[in-house]
């Protein structure tokens, strides 16, 4: 958002966010860093969602499904000793990356580090 636009809605929504924001008692400035943090943290994974979409259509395999057909190829990558790393987390078998985790996964991060943000502020 080097350049926002000024749009009467999306200022609304932002305005929405700081108003929620209100009962912590944080400066509005605060208020508004944290609100189009969030929002640009959503906006950055929402831009993968319709080349996922166009994917999953181009393709006919769903996320999982291509996933899937790449174990033989991530195998012999594994193979070569080269990913330690990799090689350790996916021999748990528990491997689960998507979208939703990763939104997921940052938004707990994100949440965590404005709850220390706040708690510095009022003390």
């Amino acid at each position: 958002m080097t350049r926002p636009q000024l749009i009467p809605r999306a200022m609304a929504h932002t305005e929405r966010a700081m108003a929620v924001l209100d009962h912590l008692g944080l400066d509005t400035t605060v208020r508004l860093h944290m609100a189009v943090t969030l929002a640009n943290y959503v906006r950055g994974t929402a831009v993968n969602l319709e080349p996922e979409a166009q994917a999953e259509q181009d393709s006919g395999l769903s996320s999982a499904e291509w996933m899937e057909s790449q174990n033989s190829v991530m195998a012999d990558i594994l193979a070569t000793g080269e990913f330690p790393m990799f090689s350790a987390m996916f021999a748990t078998g528990e491997v689960e990356l998507s979208l939703d985790t990763l939104f997921e996964f940052g938004l707990g991060r994100l949440l965590d580090g404005l709850a220390v943000l706040v708690a510095r502020d009022r003390s």
